[in-house]
């Protein structure tokens, strides 16, 4: 049985993934394809636009075979933590043969040298960094303007985000040691950026700002028909889209207390917890709040993260703590087909912590590390449940009374 795995987030699935999947079952010639998915937050820094249970169904229906929820530490995290996490939790898993992801350049060896450059630093890579970065660049464009100065050939790599995602997969493998062997398919279709809905390949951004401007009819040709068929009959009666300005009222609330607690959020520099609080109360909204702040130093991404932390009041600490330790204490399962069922006994005899699908079993088998972790992801998954409340006046189910996805 060959095992293939790909670290998503899915938000929303789409025929992009679609391909992706077919693809990784075809040229690997993969018996199976488990998909270690973000939960209720993503990693640009917003609540994803669909809860995880919802972007799990979409996932099943479009050809994944299991579904297992990456925790919001990591989810929520820079590109090198999120992928760091993904990896050891891969690697844990101990049944994985192929880790499948989408990269703009689609060829390994280019991108496998950057990895190896990113995590064996040269002097000369550490002296071009330490300059970029006095000179005021963020750590991210300081990092891409040192390595162009070693493979000044790649420094097109470091543009796409699939190739900085595809890098970071690499050099977690290589960090951990793992037997899981790379395999990269490039991206088709648009952009990851594109705003708009081109043919049947469009991004997720512009799928999302078609849901945002009350333009779903558009979207179903974006995605498997099963897929927009489901989002279609579900739309606004079960399922709700949750857009990142939805959460900046709370945005609003948390800065104008200045607590002392702020100041022990994650990837939260005090700095930028200054500029935010100048500029709340001159911005209307959330994108000109947003766009406000930005600077040089200060990306999007790198605000909405920090906001996003701040509402989930993920500290700092509590990060510091995961990584002088292993890294995950249990895996949680969002969903799977039932054709799956030998990955799933694999999966129970390979994996040496608890397999969850039931919150209820499992909160007083886990170790104190494993009960805390858990029941902070169960606390995340309330927030969450409060924008849709907010927003709809619908009460979503939470992580005990949701049961698993099985199609």
């Amino acid at each position: 049985m060959k095992i293939a795995a790909i670290i998503s987030e899915y938000n929303p699935f789409h025929n992009g993934h679609a391909y992706q999947i077919a693809e990784t079952k075809k040229r690997l010639n993969a018996d199976y394809v488990i998909a270690i998915m973000s939960g209720n937050y993503v990693q640009r820094g917003e609540p994803a636009i669909f809860d995880k249970w919802t972007r799990t169904h979409l996932a099943l229906l479009g050809g994944i075979d299991v579904v297992i929820e990456l925790p919001t530490l990591y989810s929520t995290a820079s590109a090198e933590l999120f992928a760091r996490g993904s990896v050891d939790l891969l690697t844990q898993l101990n049944c994985i043969d192929y880790l499948s992801f989408g990269s703009e350049y689609g060829n390994l060896d280019a991108i496998s040298d950057l990895a190896h450059l990113f995590l064996n630093e040269t002097d000369a890579y550490k002296d071009q960094l330490k300059a970029k970065l006095k000179s005021g660049y963020s750590y991210p464009k300081a990092r891409s303007l040192a390595a162009s100065s070693i493979y000044p050939d790649y420094e097109h790599l470091l543009k796409g985000s699939n190739n900085i995602l595809a890098i970071e997969y690499l050099k977690a493998l290589e960090g951990l040691n793992s037997t899981i062997m790379p395999f990269t398919i490039q991206r088709i279709g648009s952009s990851y950026l594109e705003t708009k809905l081109h043919g049947n390949y469009a991004s997720a951004t512009a799928i999302r700002l078609a849901l945002e401007n009350n333009k779903s009819n558009e979207i179903s040709l974006t995605m498997p028909s099963a897929c927009g068929e489901y989002i279609a009959s579900k739309l606004n009666h079960t399922i709700f889209p949750i857009f990142a300005k939805d959460c900046h009222p709370y945005y609003r609330y948390i800065l104008s207390l200045n607590h002392p607690s702020l100041e022990n959020i994650f990837d939260f520099p005090l700095e930028l917890k200054n500029r935010l609080q100048n500029s709340i109360t001159q911005a209307n909204d959330y994108e000109s709040f947003i766009d406000k702040v930005q600077s040089k130093n200060y990306t999007k991404t790198t605000i909405q993260r920090a906001l996003l932390h701040s509402f989930l009041n993920i500290e700092t600490n509590t990060i510091e703590e995961k990584q002088d330790s292993q890294l995950h204490s249990y895996v949680k399962i969002l969903g799977f087909k039932k054709s799956a069922g030998p990955v799933l006994s694999l999966l129970k005899k390979q994996f040496h912590l608890p397999l969850i699908t039931n919150v209820h079993d499992h909160q007083k088998t886990l170790d104190l590390v494993g009960r805390k972790m858990l029941d902070e992801e169960i606390r995340y998954t309330r927030l969450y449940n409060n924008l849709v409340l907010e927003k709809s006046n619908q009460v979503k189910k939470n992580d005990y009374t949701q049961p698993i996805i099985i199609l």
